[in-house]
């Protein structure tokens, strides 16, 4: 009985790790196709501006930013699945557990909350250090860009000296 048991749960873990694989790529997917169709719109939009919004930001600037904002509407479709589905397969499982084991269920649930706050906690410094990434990396693409255009001018001088 122990064996099929075991036989049972090692079964399920595969069928469950083979689901939620295909969840993944299907999400992966469908935020990529997203992603693309954002990066697409913003990009139309950007065409019809004023060029004295142009010269505020470099060209650069302009695509790391389309590039981010739709990255992070990728990221958002994946975390949504895994909010509701990360709050149902807890209760879930607390349920089935106490069918089988009863009140000593109660005293886990209690002994793990605390780590709740610690993960949250380990969350917000991990989104402080993205951001920060983020805006080193503004940065780095900034000076890239402009560094590429006097590279280009350099050329053009060098060429039309050349030709003279």
């Amino acid at each position: 009985m122990g064996v099929l048991l075991a036989s049972i749960l090692v079964l399920s873990v595969l069928i469950k790790a083979m689901f939620h694989a295909q969840e993944r790529a299907l999400l992966v997917k469908m935020g990529s196709k997203a992603q693309a169709g954002l990066q697409a719109l913003i990009y139309q939009k950007s065409l019809v501006l004023v060029s004295a919004v142009r010269h505020e930001r470099t060209t650069g600037e302009a695509v790391n930013l389309i590039s981010a904002d739709a990255r992070r509407l990728q990221d958002a479709l994946i975390q949504v699945n895994l909010l509701w589905s990360g709050l149902i397969m807890p209760v879930v499982q607390i349920v089935l557990m106490y069918m089988q084991l009863g009140h000593v269920v109660w005293v886990t649930v209690i002994s793990a909350l605390p780590i709740v706050p610690i993960f949250g906690f380990l969350l917000a410094g991990s989104a402080k250090h993205t951001k920060l990434a983020a805006s080193k990396s503004d940065m780095r693409v900034k000076l890239l860009n402009e560094m590429m255009q006097v590279v280009c001018v350099c050329a053009c001088v060098c060429i039309r000296l050349l030709s003279e």
